[in-house]
């Protein structure tokens, strides 16, 4: 049984943010990757997305949380060369296609609030534009990994996120590799709990 995790990096909060990344991988719910390079290259989907982006907003906390950021991450999310960078509707075209690839299950992300919000709203924007796309994620099929956690904390124990010296946080290919592997290993601490 095929999950997608998929992670987003923006510039704003709300439904219209504009998309800077898009990130995601394919994963398997009982099966434990050991580290975020372990998953194969058909497993994952990675955009970086350029921020001209008519109707779609930014506001300056989310941007004042940029700065704050390390290079690394920075630069992964704006790259200074403009061909690093691709249209968002190229990248939620590309998202689309791979994702219907996949045939998942569930599409899982960090929080039921954001980042499924704004591709859903990204992808309702594109198919006024282009009517053969839409979000290939049905409202049933998003899960959120945070409520996921919860239930393990209810039980009485704690899975930490997985850390790992070469991750760059806040760049969305490493987020979803991260985020799919913790909910790997949730899954199997709450199903070795409960027998």
């Amino acid at each position: 049984m095929t999950h997608i995790m998929v992670d987003i990096e923006t510039l704003g909060n709300g439904p219209k943010a504009i998309i800077a990344q898009i990130g995601a991988v394919a994963f398997r719910l009982g099966e434990v990757v050991d580290t975020p390079n372990s998953f194969d290259r058909s497993e994952k989907f990675y955009r970086t997305i350029d921020v001209d982006q008519p109707g779609r907003k930014f506001d300056a906390d989310t941007f004042y949380f940029w700065m704050m950021q390390l290079p690394e991450a920075r630069n992964s999310v704006f790259p200074v060369e403009k061909e690093n960078r691709v249209s968002l509707a190229a990248a939620l075209v590309d998202y689309h296609d791979w994702v219907r690839g996949i045939k998942p299950e569930k599409i899982w992300c960090n929080g039921a609030t954001f980042d499924h919000v704004i591709l859903s709203d990204a992808f309702k924007d594109l198919h006024k534009l282009m009517p053969t796309v839409k979000n290939p994620t049905h409202f049933r099929d998003m899960w959120d990994q945070r409520t996921a956690i919860g239930w393990v904390k209810l039980l009485g124990f704690d899975i930490p996120r997985p850390e790992f010296d070469y991750v760059i946080m806040h760049n969305a290919m490493h987020d979803a590799a991260v985020q799919a592997i913790w909910v790997q290993r949730v899954f199997i601490a709450m199903k070795n709990h409960l027998g």
